[in-house]
């Protein structure tokens, strides 16, 4: 792809919360997501990963291990979503079963607000959790490292 003339690979690293892995049915560990990174970058290609937040198990300090991975795997850029369970899909119907669809104004289901209920943190702290994982990676030194690593500076 690199030799075709790609410049960024994006991929799903979604969750290492246990149930929210399985629920996702996560194909890969994080070990291997680093390796793809680093190859990545050894390519001088982009890498961008993808999570998922809001898993109804989560609770308050597995947010920390969510930097603390981030600062690991060094991704050059991340996009947090919100666990947005799609009606019609088993997720939603798993969600809804359990009376954890906090609201039904589908015009809300976009994965940039919270749409169910969690056990432990509400919708609220949620958000700002979101908020403090990409400030906290993003003025890490293990990520001003990274880019200067990639970018020779």
């Amino acid at each position: 792809m690199s030799r075709a003339g790609c410049t960024k690979i994006g991929f799903g690293i979604e969750s290492i919360e246990e149930t929210a892995m399985r629920d996702y049915h996560r194909p890969t560990d994080i070990t291997e997501d680093y390796g793809i990174l680093r190859k990545l970058d050894d390519l001088a290609v982009l890498s961008k990963v993808f999570l998922i937040i809001g898993h109804p198990e989560e609770r308050p300090e597995y947010y920390d291990q969510v930097i603390k991975l981030l600062k690991y795997l060094c991704p050059d850029e991340v996009r947090i979503s919100f666990l947005t369970p799609f009606p019609g899909t088993q997720l939603w119907k798993q969600m809804n079963h359990l009376g954890l669809i906090e609201t039904f104004d589908y015009n809300l289901y976009t994965t940039f607000n919270p749409v169910i209920k969690m056990k432990h943190i509400d919708n609220e702290r949620l958000k700002i959790e979101r908020h403090r994982i990409l400030y906290e990676y993003y003025t890490s030194n293990e990520f001003i490292g990274h880019l200067r690593d990639k970018t020779g500076n």
